[in-house]
């Protein structure tokens, strides 16, 4: 009765043994799959569950029913993955112009901002200056002599008319004006007064107010005022040649008329 018991028994383990598939042998030569996570294993049945691959720690022994899996080996390429957004990050080297990263890109040189120009103060009436006729009469000079000159400005003056135009205003102790020819006239088509002088001139808070004035400076260096551009400054040489100008009008405490001459040209 023992010995059919045991029989039975050992025929019972035989068929459960059959019905549990081991997992497939491996040889300890035979290569390992790299870890991929996730990465199972088919087993030899069909039916049941995959077996997850276990990594090998380098020198222990393969266990029969383990499936293995090597980390050395370096992870395969997904093909799958989704291409990287070139809005998250630099894109070959360059650098995204929001987010930033990536190579840095060289500095250049900012040039400094250009100063705007200091505005210019409006120009004052001058009180002191009588009401003028236009236009502005010609005149020419072999010399313009200035002694103790104090200021070349623009000025406002005004005008028969009620007009207030801009002027070059030169204040002087004296002003002394060598062959002084003056021709004023209303208009072009007007006869003209023409006045001859030997010379001209003017002491005592001289005035003069000019429209323009071209004159040689004592060493050949040519010289340009024209209203409204303003002057470069009280600078004027004392002597003047060759002087041409518009002359608007001049006040001073006593004037000299040497050797004039009066006449009227149609």
């Amino acid at each position: 009765m023992t010995t059919r018991a045991a029989a039975w028994l050992a025929g019972v383990g035989l068929v459960v043994a059959a019905a549990i598939p081991a997992a497939p042998a491996l040889g300890a030569e035979d290569p390992l799959p790299p870890c991929t996570p996730g990465a199972t294993a088919d087993p030899i049945a069909p039916g049941l569950p995959r077996l997850p691959l276990v990594p090998l720690v380098p020198g222990a022994p393969r266990l029969p029913g383990i499936a293995y899996c090597d980390p050395s080996l370096p992870l395969p390429a997904d093909p799958t993955a989704p291409l990287p957004d070139p809005l998250e990050g630099p894109v070959d080297g360059l650098v995204d112009p929001l987010l930033g990263g990536g190579l840095p890109l060289p500095e250049l040189p900012v040039p400094d901002p250009v100063p705007s120009p200091a505005p210019t103060p409006p120009l004052a009436v001058d009180e002191q200056a009588p009401t003028f006729t236009q236009p502005a009469a010609q005149a020419g000079a072999e010399s313009l002599e200035i002694g103790g000159l104090q200021s070349v400005g623009l000025v406002l003056v005004r005008t028969i008319d009620g007009q207030q135009v801009p002027v070059i205003r030169i204040a002087a102790d004296s002003i002394a004006i060598n062959g002084f020819m003056l021709d004023v006239r209303p208009d072009a088509d007007s006869a003209a007064a023409v006045n001859d002088s030997d010379r001209l001139e003017m002491n005592g808070s001289v005035r003069v107010y000019l429209q323009s004035l071209t004159a040689t400076g004592p060493d050949g260096l040519a010289i340009s005022l024209l209203a409204p551009t303003p002057p470069p400054g009280d600078e004027l040489p004392p002597t003047l040649l060759r002087v041409t100008f518009g002359l608007v009008g001049a006040t001073a405490d006593s004037s000299a008329w040497i050797h004039t001459h009066l006449r009227i040209v149609e």
